[in-house]
């Protein structure tokens, strides 16, 4: 037979201060060391460092140029990556192509799609550092 396993002894509760107008329980004592002054003046400098790393983004007018644009470009590379892939799901659909016509149109859906992507990446980027800057 296995014997049965013994109880795991309870966690030590931290000492509490009661506050003796209110009849209420306090703050909680921390029984535990001190930080030293090493801690805490790393403390204060990450605290420093944070301060300082949330410094007001500016903007390049070229940035906010490109900004006023990017939509409409944007529009136009998924219209066109769109139709690239229509064309080519027709071709694959409709009569027998060459190989090589195939191809083309593979290639010219893929780097219209590659396009719209990297310019919808560019917009959001410009999308977050203009709503940082004005924040």
């Amino acid at each position: 037979p296995i014997p049965p396993p013994k109880p795991k002894p309870k966690p030590k509760p931290k000492e509490v201060m009661l506050d003796k107008t209110m009849g209420s329980i306090g703050s909680v004592v921390n029984t535990g060391p001190a930080p030293s002054q090493r801690q805490q003046a790393k403390k204060i400098q990450e605290q420093a460092e944070a301060k300082k790393g949330k410094k007001k983004l500016k903007v390049s007018k070229k940035e906010r140029q490109e900004y006023e644009t990017i939509e409409a470009e944007v529009e136009e590379l998924e219209i066109a990556a769109v139709r690239a892939e229509t064309a080519l799901a027709e071709a694959n659909a409709g009569k027998r192509l060459k190989q090589s016509e195939v191809l083309a149109l593979a290639g010219e859906s893929t780097a219209a799609r590659i396009a719209a992507d990297k310019k919808m990446e560019r917009y959001m980027e410009l999308e977050e550092l203009m709503t940082a800057a004005d924040s």
